[in-house]
């Protein structure tokens, strides 16, 4: 739900494959603008680092956070723009309140 766009948004992929799921992220976090103080690159590995995780944990910190987020209306695309421009979540980060 919060890992990759709709299928209907991008062309015929093999989603269980990391690598077509990495190009799908760089294509839609490529542009964005990265958090201070990361670069492009940082911040695409940082989103894909986030989108495997959710894409493979359910339980995690990361998937709790976003569906928080999600129920807040929160866009899927932001949501993985604000857990990759975070450090990664820990007991007491404000990121899994």
């Amino acid at each position: 739900m919060f890992a990759l766009p709709l299928p209907e948004q991008h062309g015929p992929l093999d989603l269980a494959d990391p690598a077509d799921r990495h190009r799908l992220v760089a294509e839609e976090f490529g542009a964005c603008t990265p958090p201070s103080p990361m670069t492009s690159e940082e911040f695409i590995e940082a989103a894909y680092r986030v989108v495997e995780d959710l894409w493979r944990d359910g339980d995690s910190p990361a998937y709790q956070a976003a569906s928080r987020m999600f129920a807040d209306g929160v866009a899927r695309h932001d949501i993985i723009h604000r857990l990759a421009g975070t450090p990664a979540p820990t007991i007491g980060s404000s990121i899994i309140r």
